[in-house]
């Protein structure tokens, strides 16, 4: 049987942001998301050892799940800006 690495990759992403410090480019686009994002990917292949991996990225087409969890998401804190400049939908 063949072992599956399946990585949410937006989840992924979206931790790694706030686990790596600031990192930019000259140009001072937020590049600590990508690097922690990329350097996780490899860590886990390496732990793993998978025969395959699958990254996956929902992109907010089915909202369904938001309205049963709408009150719990109330109070959550905004994304912020230089997260979602990091990684455009």
């Amino acid at each position: 049987m063949s072992k599956w690495l399946l990585v949410d990759g937006f989840n992924l992403a979206y931790r790694c942001f706030f686990a790596v410090p600031d990192l930019t480019r000259a140009d001072g686009f937020p590049t600590n998301a990508v690097h922690g994002w990329v350097k996780s990917l490899w860590r886990l292949q390496d732990q793993e050892k998978p025969d395959a991996t699958l990254v996956f990225f929902d992109l907010g087409g089915a909202q369904d799940g938001w309205r049963c969890i709408l009150s719990t998401r109330l109070n959550a804190r905004r994304c912020p800006s230089r997260w979602s400049s990091s990684c455009p939908t």
